[in-house]
């Protein structure tokens, strides 16, 4: 029988290209055809590495009202890879797919802490910028990622300095223009919610990848509870905020809704996520939405001052 590590690396391997085609098109469709060349590009450019951590802890985390009607068959699945990577020569994590076969300077730190994530950094020893999305098989569903290769589509490079261990890279990456957290969280609750925008529209044409892994019927992600605080900024401005994230260039954006209103708006978003389990959303929701009232009488002023 073939070992289910085997099977992994050929599933992965032989369904990847038309996956991610697949949820590139979609992004196409909904960030517009303006903007193809950049998602497309940018997306080639990125390495994708799927691996298990055989140390890491196993299925329970899941809660019993929520797994697939497979979770069995599933979790078999996973325990007997684990094993198998235990087993191997090298007795280390398994990559069961890395797209351009190249390992990432970040790739063990990554794969220990069970990351899903996309980084874009530079490589002292090959002296090239490195895009890597990382996926643990079996802990995240196919919202995930996409919502990764969300963030892979809004970053770009900016430009090298010298740190202590060499060269780094600064990169720019959606709206975050600072180390502002609720900019930050706002960004990432934006990708959240476009994801799963995206993610439904495949499961509507049962276009599924990584999913039939995943033992829970959904992926919960702390996002979640922050995107009702966005929900009117984002549907208000979605064109100019897309712009923004796509060309990495938010002027155009805070000229029509007002640089001291962003300000404020991304300063409730940063405390309410310190105090979010202390606080009622309804309120901080209602400020914000009062916020973004007034970005479009900033918008409408504009649009007079042009006449």
């Amino acid at each position: 029988m073939q070992k289910i590590f085997d099977y992994l690396k050929s599933y992965l391997s032989n369904n990847f290209d038309q996956y991610i085609n697949a949820v590139c098109d979609e992004l196409v469709n909904y960030y517009g055809n303006e903007y193809e060349s950049e998602i497309r590009d940018r997306i080639n450019e990125t390495n994708f590495i799927f691996y298990v951590n055989p140390y890491s802890s196993n299925l329970n985390m899941f809660k019993k009202e929520n797994p697939k009607k497979d979770y069995k068959i599933i979790k078999n699945a996973y325990n007997a890879l684990k094993k198998e990577i235990l087993l191997s020569k090298d007795n280390k994590p398994g990559i069961l797919y890395n797209r351009f076969n190249r390992a990432s300077v970040v790739t063990n730190s990554a794969v220990i802490n069970n990351s899903t994530c996309y980084i874009s950094m530079y490589d002292n020893g090959e002296a090239s910028i490195e895009r890597v999305i990382f996926i643990p098989v079996f802990l995240v569903d196919d919202a995930s990622l996409i919502h990764e290769m969300i963030h892979a589509c809004t970053s770009v490079p900016l430009y090298l300095y010298e740190g202590k261990y060499g060269k780094s890279l600064q990169t720019k990456d959606g709206l975050i223009s600072s180390n502002h957290k609720g900019e930050e969280i706002l960004e990432e609750c934006i990708t959240e919610s476009e994801a799963q925008i995206i993610y439904s529209r495949l499961k509507e044409k049962r276009n599924f990848y990584i999913d039939r892994f995943y033992p829970s019927n959904k992926f919960n992600t702390i996002y979640n509870m922050f995107i009702p605080l966005m929900k009117k900024f984002y549907l208000k401005h979605q064109s100019e905020i897309t712009n923004a994230r796509i060309t990495l260039d938010k002027e155009k954006l805070l000229a029509i809704i007002g640089k001291e209103n962003y300000m404020e708006f991304i300063r409730l978003f940063k405390e309410y996520y310190d105090n979010c389990y202390d606080v009622s959303q309804v309120f901080f929701v209602s400020q914000m939405n009062n916020i973004v009232d007034k970005m479009g009488e900033n918008d409408r002023i504009l649009s007079l001052e042009k006449q």
